[in-house]
C-alpha cells in the first residue's frame, strides 16, 4: 500500500540563489520570515490561509510522496492531488521541484523510480530549482511546519487552549554566521575513581555455639503462605474528596477522621485553601494483609508524619563537620540537604553544572548559562556508556551591569529542600539589586526574576541567528514573546513579563555585540522583571501551552499522601509565583512518572517532550501538582517472594530443612560482636545483616526455638556494641549538616576510610543493613522472647532513618529525604563532593534495600506511616529503576546501545558509566545491582528482566567466575530459575570460602533459592 506523507509550511520570500545555498535539511524552514498570520498545523480541520505572493514568492502547499503533481496558483489554494495511478513499486528518493519560470508556480515530485510515469502526466519546466532531497522517509511519519517530529502522542493529550499562533512576527535580527563547533559540541567528562569495595574479605572470628540443630527432628516438609501473609481482605474503595492546602512555608498538617462511603477521609487544613481535588477509586482490591501488620485497612494514615520531632540520643557525639560549603551558601538554620540535584552549587568551585531536568545550568563569571541537549548529542564509549556534552552556554542570564567585573556580582544559594533551592546573583555594592533564579525540579521556564536596578542582558557562547519578536491571545496581560534562533539551529523561547505598574511598550529588546540587551523608554530598570527562557517545542502548534503557562514560575514543591494499606496515593505540590493565562505553568515528567499518575494529573498532558541527559524523554504538563496512585505490594515482607512465584506458598521438603539446619550450624561458630568490632560502619552492616538473615531463617522457616534464641542474644550483644558507640569509627551527630555521620574520615575528605560516610556519601547504603538486621532482631524478639528489645534500641535506629529518609519538615534535627529523590524516583548515592556529571548512585539494589529494612521497622515499631512509606517507596523505586538502571530488552526510555549492557552501571546525571568504582569486570558491574537478595529484589527485578540478563551477560561468564561475586550472581537466578540456583548452593562440595564473601551466608541462600522453586 503507498503511504503517504504531506509537509505543510508557512509562506515565506526567498530567491532561488539564497535557496540553493541555505537549505540543507529534507523539512520546509524559515528563510526570511514576512509579516504574515501563521497556518494552522492542524490543515485538516482548518482553513489554510495565504497571502497574495509577490514575485519570486513560493507559497508551498501540501505535497504527497510519489504524487502526480501539485499546482499552486497565485491566487486560490492548493489542490491536493491523488497518487498517480501506476503501481510504486519503491519509495526511492524524492525531489521537489518548483517551476519559478511560470506566473502560477508549480511543485511537482518526482521519484526516480517513476519517473517517466510521474513526468508523463506533468509538463516539465526547462528551468527548474531543486528546492529538497526529501530523503529517508518514515512512511508512518506527520510532517508539520519546518520539523520533522512525529506530533502524534503515545499519550494522551489534554484539549489544547486557544490555538491562536502569534498574530504578527517581527524580526529584530538576524545573522548568516555559522555556530562554533567547538562550542556546540562541548565538553566531557567520564573519569570515575574507584575507592569502595562491596565484599567483605574480613574474617570471621570463630567461636563455639552452645546449642545446635538436630537435624534429625526435621522429618516433615514446611508450608509458608507467602511471607507470612495469612489473612485476605477485600476492600471497595469509594469515592472521596481529598483537600490539600499548602502554604510552602510549612508542613503541619492535622488529620480529620471523618467516614464516607465505608472509607475513612483524611483532610490537611492550613492556611487558604490553594486548591481542591476530586480522586475517584472505583475498583474492588483484594489485598494480602502480613499479619504483623494493622490489618484495619479502614485507617488512613498520612505517609509524610514525623518519625521523632526530638533531639537525637546524647549518644551520638556532637561534631561540627570540618567541610566547609561554598561563599555564600545559607539555609537560614534549617538542616543542609546534603545529597540533591543542586549539590554542585553549594560545594566546591560551584562551577560544575546542577541538572535540573530538563536543564542543566552552571555558574559563569557573568551570570548562569542555561544548556539543554537532545538525544542526537548523545556519544558512546567502547563499552557503550552514555555521555552527554557540557558546557554548552546557550544562554548566560546576566544584567548589564555585571558585565565589566566578575566581581560585581557575588553567587549566594539559600531556601534548600528536597527538591528546590533559591539562587541569587547579588550585586556586590547594592545587596537590593540582584537576580533571582529558583530551581526546581521539572521546570519548563529557567525563570529569572530582576530585582532594583538591573538590567537583563542575555548572552549565547553559541551565537544568536534570529531574534524575533512574537505575539500571541493566549498570553496574560504585560507579557512579551520572543523567539531566539542560536546558530546551532536551535530555538528557544522568551517570554519577559512586565510589572503591572509599567506598559509593556516601554520595554525594547535588540541585539548589541551578538548579545540581548534590554532598555526602556527612559533608560531606567524595571524591579521585578521577568525573563523565562525554553527551549521551542518541536511541533510549533504546542507553543500554544508555553503561551498559556508563561508569566508563572515554580519557587518550591512540597510532599503530601496518605495510604489506606492497600493503596497509597501522593502528591507533589508546587509553590508557585507570578501569573499566567491559564492559571498553571510548565512542568515536565520522567518516564517513570507516567506509570503512576492519575487521571486528573494525565489529563494536564500537552505532549510537548524534551530529551533529558540520562532518563529518556521528559513529558510536559500543564499544572501545578503531580496525583499518583499506586497498589501496594503486601507480598513483600519477611520471607523470599519473587514475581515468578506470586501468591504461591513457599514450601520446603524435610531434606532442604536438613541441609538448611546443617549448613546453619556451621556457620553459627562465631562471634557477631568480636567479628564487627574492626569494621567500618558498611562492613558493619553487611556482616550483622548476614546473621540476621540466619536468625530469620531458624526463627521463620526451621522455626527452632532453642538455637534461635541463641542466636537472638549473639545479636543483641552485636548491636549493644553499636548502640553504645564502641565501634571502630563510632558514629556521632553533625550540628552543621544535621546528619548521623562516621567518625571515620573527619582527619581528611580525601581518607575514605568508611567511603565517605562522614561527608554523607553512601548513608542509605550503610544503615540500610543495620535497620534491617534490627527489624529482624525485633521481630524475632517478639516471637520468642519479652518483645521488649524493640522499645529499648527504637530511638537509636530510628535516628538512623531520620538521618537517611526523615519524611516530615517537623522534624528540625534533619534534612527531609536527605537520600532519596521523589522527582528521579532513586536515592542518590553521592554527598557533599562536586562532580562535573553531577550526582550518582552505584547501587540499585543498596537502595532498595534501604526502603525495604524501613518498612520492616515500621512492621515491628507498629508505625503505619513507615511502613507503608517504605511499601510506596519500594513501587517508587521498582518503576525508577527498571527504566533507568535494569533494563529489559523491551526497554524504550534508553537508547539501544544502553539497554544492550543490560545495566547502567554508575548512573550519573550526565553519564550513565558501565563500569563500578572497584572495576570493569561483568561481575562487578552486574553484581552491585543485585546484593542483597530478597523478597524486595522480586519485586524490583522482574523475572523477564533476570533471566535475559542472564542469558545475555552473565550465562556466558559464570564458569570462570570463581570468587564472592558468584555466590551473588547464583542467588539473583533464583529470581527466574530457581531449581538450578538451589542445586549450586546444596551441592555436598560447595566452597563456601571461594563463593561467598563474608557478608553473605549459604544458609540464606538456601532458603531463599529454596523457597522461591
Amino acid at each position: 500500500m503507498l503511504h503517504q506523507f504531506w509537509v505543510l509550511a508557512a509562506a515565506f520570500t526567498l530567491s532561488s540563489s539564497a535557496f540553493a545555498d541555505d537549505y540543507e535539511s529534507s523539512t520546509t524552514r524559515t528563510l526570511f520570515p514576512t509579516n504574515i498570520s501563521g497556518i494552522d498545523p492542524i490543515a485538516k480541520q482548518r482553513d489554510v490561509l495565504y497571502t497574495e505572493p509577490e514575485e519570486n514568492t513560493i507559497t508551498v502547499g501540501e505535497v504527497y510522496q510519489n504524487v502526480a503533481a501539485v499546482s499552486v496558483a497565485s491566487s486560490t489554494k492548493p489542490t491536493r492531488v491523488s497518487a498517480t495511478s501506476v503501481q510504486v513499486t519503491s519509495l526511492g528518493t524524492s525531489t521537489v521541484i518548483i517551476d519559478l519560470s511560470k506566473e502560477a508556480t508549480s511543485v511537482y515530485e518526482v521519484s526516480p523510480s517513476q519517473e517517466s510515469a510521474i513526468v508523463s502526466s506533468v509538463t516539465q519546466p526547462e528551468e527548474s530549482t531543486i528546492v529538497s532531497d526529501v530523503s529517508d522517509v518514515s512512511e508512518d511519519a506527520t510532517y508539520f511546519s519546518s520539523t520533522s517530529n512525529n506530533v502524534t502522542s503515545q499519550i494522551p493529550v489534554t484539549e489544547k487552549y486557544t490555538e491562536t499562533k502569534p498574530t504578527s512576527t517581527s524580526v529584530i535580527f538576524s545573522t548568516s554566521t555559522t555556530a562554533d563547533p567547538s562550542v556546540t559540541k562541548g565538553t566531557t567528562l567520564t573519569t570515575i575513581e574507584s575507592k569502595s569495595q562491596p565484599l567483605v574479605t574480613q574474617s570471621m572470628v570463630s567461636s563455639e555455639q552452645t546449642v545446635t540443630l538436630e537435624t534429625s527432628t526435621l522429618s516433615s516438609d514446611q508450608t509458608f503462605s507467602p511471607t507470612g501473609i495469612t489473612t485476605t481482605e477485600t476492600t471497595s474503595l469509594s469515592t472521596y474528596t481529598s483537600t490539600v492546602t499548602s502554604t510552602f512555608v510549612s508542613s503541619s498538617y492535622s488529620m480529620v477522621s471523618s467516614f464516607y462511603g465505608n472509607t475513612t477521609m483524611l483532610s490537611y487544613t492550613a492556611i487558604p485553601v490553594n486548591y481542591t481535588t476530586t480522586q475517584k477509586f472505583t475498583s474492588t482490591s483484594v489485598t494480602q494483609v502480613p499479619t504483623a501488620v494493622l490489618t484495619d485497612s479502614s485507617t488512613i494514615v498520612d505517609l509524610f508524619a514525623a518519625v521523632a520531632t526530638s533531639e537525637p540520643l546524647s549518644v551520638f557525639a556532637r561534631v561540627e563537620n570540618p567541610l566547609d560549603l561554598a561563599a555564600g551558601v545559607d539555609n537560614g538554620g534549617l538542616p543542609y540537604e546534603t545529597n540533591k540535584f543542586y549539590g554542585n552549587f553549594i560545594v566546591g568551585t560551584q562551577e560544575s553544572s546542577v541538572f535540573v531536568y530538563p536543564y542543566v545550568l552552571f555558574k559563569t563569571s557573568l551570570g548562569i548559562a542555561i544548556q539543554h541537549t537532545s538525544a542526537s548529542q548523545y556519544s558512546f564509549t567502547d563499552r557503550n556508556s552514555l555521555i552527554n556534552p557540557l558546557n554548552i552556554a546557550s544562554f548566560v542570564v546576566s544584567s548589564a551591569e555585571f558585565q565589566s567585573d566578575s566581581g560585581d556580582m557575588n553567587f549566594k544559594v539559600s531556601d534548600m529542600y528536597h527538591g528546590s533551592c533559591n539562587v541569587k546573583l547579588v550585586s556586590s555594592e547594592d545587596a537590593s539589586n540582584y537576580i533571582e533564579t529558583p530551581l526546581v525540579q521539572g521546570m519548563g521556564f529557567v525563570t529569572s526574576v530582576f530585582h532594583g536596578d538591573l538590567t537583563p542582558y542575555l548572552t549565547s557562547a553559541v551565537g544568536i541567528s534570529t531574534l524575533t519578536q512574537e505575539t500571541s491571545d493566549n498570553l496574560a496581560s504585560g507579557i512579551l514573546k520572543y523567539r531566539v534562533t542560536l546558530l546551532n539551529g536551535v530555538d528557544w523561547l522568551i517570554y519577559v513579563t512586565v510589572p503591572d505598574s509599567i506598559s509593556s511598550d516601554e520595554l525594547t529588546l535588540s541585539i548589541e555585540n551578538g548579545n540581548i540587551a534590554f532598555s526602556t523608554n527612559d533608560g531606567s530598570s524595571i524591579d521585578g522583571l521577568i525573563v523565562q527562557i525554553a527551549e521551542a517545542p518541536s511541533a510549533s502548534d504546542s507553543e500554544t501551552y508555553y503561551d498559556s503557562a508563561a508569566g508563572m514560575y515554580f519557587t518550591s514543591m512540597e510532599l503530601a499522601g496518605t495510604s489506606d494499606g492497600n493503596t497509597a496515593g501522593y502528591k507533589f505540590v508546587y509553590g508557585t509565583e507570578g501569573k499566567s493565562i491559564s492559571g498553571a505553568t510548565m512542568l515536565f515528567t520522567l518516564p517513570h512518572h507516567l506509570n503512576s499518575l492519575t487521571e486528573t494529573t494525565m489529563a494536564a498532558n500537552t505532549g510537548i517532550q524534551l530529551d533529558s541527559t540520562t532518563k529518556g524523554k521528559m513529558t510536559g504538563f500543564l499544572t501545578t501538582s503531580l496525583e499518583f496512585q499506586t497498589q501496594l505490594n503486601a507480598n513483600v515482607n519477611w520471607l523470599p517472594w519473587s514475581e515468578q512465584k506470586g501468591d504461591d506458598q513457599l514450601v520446603y521438603t524435610s531434606e532442604q530443612l536438613q541441609l538448611l539446619a546443617k549448613v546453619a550450624n556451621e556457620e553459627l561458630q562465631v562471634s557477631i560482636k568480636d567479628s564487627i568490632q574492626g569494621l567500618n560502619t558498611y562492613y558493619i552492616g553487611k556482616v550483622l545483616d548476614k546473621y540476621a538473615f540466619i536468625l530469620l531463617t531458624l526463627s521463620d522457616i526451621i522455626q527452632d526455638e532453642t538455637v534461635t534464641l541463641e542466636t537472638l542474644t549473639s545479636m543483641k550483644e552485636a548491636f549493644a556494641l553499636l548502640v553504645a558507640n564502641q565501634q571502630l569509627y563510632p558514629l556521632d551527630y553533625d550540628t552543621k549538616y544535621g546528619g548521623i555521620i562516621s567518625s571515620g574520615d573527619l582527619g581528611s575528605t580525601e581518607t575514605q576510610y568508611d567511603f565517605g560516610n562522614t561527608y554523607y556519601n553512601d548513608h542509605h547504603f550503610h544503615y540500610g543493613y543495620i535497620i534491617h538486621a534490627a527489624a529482624v532482631v525485633a521481630h524475632v524478639d517478639k516471637k520468642y522472647a519479652a518483645g521488649d528489645w524493640v522499645e529499648a534500641n527504637k530511638d537509636w535506629v530510628s535516628a538512623l532513618i531520620r538521618d537517611v529518609c526523615n519524611p516530615s519538615l517537623d522534624d528540625s534535627y534533619f534534612p527531609q529525604f536527605r537520600m532519596f529523590d521523589w522527582f528521579h524516583g532513586h536515592s542518590w548515592a553521592a554527598g557533599l563532593f562536586e562532580n562535573g556529571n553531577g550526582k550518582n548512585e552505584e547501587s540499585s539494589s543498596e537502595d532498595y534495600h534501604f526502603a525495604y529494612g524501613m518498612k520492616l521497622w515500621g512492621e515491628v515499631t507498629e508505625n503505619d506511616s513507615m511502613n507503608r512509606l517504605g511499601s510506596l517507596m519500594l513501587n517508587v523505586l521498582r518503576d525508577s529503576m527498571q527504566d533507568y538502571f535494569l533494563y529489559e530488552d523491551s526497554n524504550t526510555v534508553e537508547p539501544g546501545q544502553t539497554v544492550s549492557n543490560k545495566v547502567s552501571g554508575i548512573l550519573f546525571d550526565n553519564i550513565i558509566d558501565y563500569t563500578t568504582y572497584f572495576g570493569l569486570n561483568t561481575e562487578y558491574i552486574h553484581g552491585i545491582q543485585m546484593l542483597p537478595l530478597t523478597a524486595a529484589s522480586g519485586l524490583i527485578r522482574s523475572t523477564k528482566f533476570v533471566q535475559q540478563e542472564w542469558e545475555q551477560k552473565l550465562g556466558p561468564i559464570i564458569d570462570s567466575v570463581q570468587s564472592g561475586w558468584t555466590g551473588i550472581l547464583r542467588l539473583n537466578q533464583a529470581l527466574y530459575d530457581a531449581a538450578t540456583s538451589y542445586e549450586f548452593f546444596a551441592q555436598d562440595d560447595f566452597q563456601t570460602s571461594l563463593y561467598l564473601d563474608n557478608g553473605m551466608s549459604r544458609t540464606w541462600a538456601l532458603a531463599f533459592a529454596g523457597g522461591l522453586q
